[in-house]
């Protein structure tokens, strides 16, 4: 159970870290 939760904690930093670098390539791509 400990384990699930490290890992759904990774995930979710993962996503986070895939979203910041998906708004930064979108604004160079504006300007």
């Amino acid at each position: 159970m400990r384990l699930l939760a490290i890992l759904f904690g990774i995930e979710i930093l993962f996503i986070d870290y895939h979203t910041q670098t998906y708004k930064y390539w979108f604004n160079n791509k504006l300007y």
